[in-house]
């Protein structure tokens, strides 16, 4: 055996023995009762709205706030505007207008900064015990916010995420690729959470208490990992709710979830080594120990592994033709074993559906590949904090 093999099945084994391992501690730790002390509480709510040229959504989300089913005495509204050239602070206006029992707060940035930026005005405006964040282009499940309150109950939780729910999930290709990535992403975040935390947060719905918010970082992209992270450096739950949910439109391209795709990969890359000093650190336990680096692994050293290995694949069936057998035999395998993880996953799933495992597989090839787009565009230096619109997505919001 050359050194090119021996390079290949290691790195095929780093790989195998990495995910079998993780999937399977996370479907465990996900079918373990919940640990949270929730309780039905109605504090104080700030919910932010950050917009640019939302016009075709901003309506549509300022009713489905309005409708939410929380106390309107105890919810106010802050919508946080960064240089908008369409109609959206106009839209935003007459809905105020017409709305008065909705406690509606207008800010209007004349520059854009970025959405980082912006939170970080909006949040010295704030005046509720907890910060909700949501996107304008999701809604919020009617009892939403409701439920995911109940979860500061429990005095030792400080940030709290909610589910995604596709609203056109058998579209297309991308859509389903896109369930097919949910659908075993959720079993570990239920099980970082049941464990001790999840770092990955979600903008569309994220609720902080107000007392521990720091403000991120200008250049900041995952805004809402950075603030879930900071969150648990100060010794407080950062955790995700499955019953929390919210509803958005995926990408109905493959091009557009590229796109989505790979600038979320850019921000989580960014968090995770702006808080490398976390890891492997015993203060912080198991998500210090086990989590963090996991996490590390998957966004930032999977995908170049990934990439090697193809490569060293390549080399290797040059070299050695009778090696085929053998490889096609070893990816049989790595396939079962994914087919019984999606299985077993069933049983720790928020929605107890079996993930089809070629969902599966296909979700994490095409999502590895962009965040190996993500890594090129940070060394590249060709990404920029400013959020930028899937007008795809956009497309499917109109009438």
């Amino acid at each position: 055996m050359n050194s090119i093999e021996i390079v290949l099945w290691v790195q095929l084994g780093i790989f195998a023995v990495f995910y079998i391992t993780y999937i399977s501690l996370m479907s465990f730790q996900a079918k373990k009762s919940n640990n949270v002390k929730m309780q039905k509480i109605f504090p104080t709510i700030s919910l932010i709205i950050p917009t640019y040229n939302e016009e075709t959504t901003i309506h549509k989300k300022l009713n489905n706030v309005k409708n939410l089913n929380y106390p309107k005495e105890k919810l106010e509204v802050i919508l946080i505007d960064s240089g908008t050239k369409d109609k959206t602070i106009q839209i935003a206006r007459n809905f105020q207008q017409n709305n008065p029992d909705l406690l509606l707060r207008l800010i209007v940035e004349e520059k854009r900064r970025g959405k980082a930026s912006a939170l970080n005005h909006a949040f010295s405006f704030s005046t509720g015990e907890i910060v909700v964040i949501s996107d304008a282009d999701s809604l919020i499940g009617e009892d939403s916010v409701t439920q995911i309150v109940s979860n500061f109950g429990d005095p030792l939780v400080g940030a709290v995420t909610g589910r995604q729910i596709l609203l056109n999930a058998g579209q297309s290709v991308a859509t389903n690729i896109e369930r097919g990535y949910r659908d075993m992403y959720e079993v570990i975040r239920v099980g970082e959470s049941q464990m001790d935390s999840t770092p990955i947060f979600h903008g569309e719905l994220s609720a902080f208490r107000r007392n521990l918010i720091e403000d991120v970082a200008p250049e900041s992209v995952a805004d809402d990992t950075e603030l879930a992270i900071r969150i648990r450096k100060k010794g407080y739950r950062a955790i995700y709710d499955p019953d929390a949910k919210f509803y958005e439109y995926a990408p109905p391209t493959l091009k557009a979830r590229i796109k989505q795709k790979k600038r979320r990969g850019v921000g989580l890359i960014q968090q995770f080594l702006r808080f490398r000093h976390l890891m492997f650190n015993r203060a912080y336990g198991k998500y210090g120990l086990v989590i963090l680096p996991s996490e590390f692994f998957m966004h930032i050293i999977s995908p170049i592994l990934l990439a090697t290995l193809l490569v060293f694949f390549v080399l290797t069936l040059i070299i050695n033709p009778f090696y085929l057998p053998f490889l096609a035999l070893f990816l049989v395998i790595v396939l079962i074993a994914v087919s019984g993880l999606s299985i077993a996953s069933k049983f720790a799933s928020p929605n107890n559906k079996t993930p089809n495992p070629l969902a599966v597989m296909l979700a994490f090839l095409h999502s590895q590949m962009c965040l190996l787009l993500s890594i090129f565009s940070m060394l590249t230096k060709k990404e920029n904090h400013q959020w930028e619109k899937i007008e795809d997505i956009r497309a499917l919001w109109k009438p």
